[in-house]
């Protein structure tokens, strides 16, 4: 999830990067604000339930 997040967050960015509006720049702040609140809740939410064991997808060799 943390990957996802990270890699959405750089191309909502360099999506936007041309703004100049200042509305514009706003209301994508705000969505941008929105969108930070929806991760610190999934974060939560995975700290609560997160797996004992590491899946094979984290084991590092």
């Amino acid at each position: 999830m943390k990957e996802y997040t990270k890699r959405r967050t750089i191309d909502v960015f360099r999506l936007h990067r041309d703004f100049a509006d200042p509305s514009a720049i706003s209301a994508a702040f705000s969505v941008g604000k929105s969108q930070l609140e929806v991760a610190r809740r999934q974060a939560v939410v995975y700290s609560l339930y997160a797996p004992k064991f590491k899946t094979v997808m984290e084991i590092k060799h």
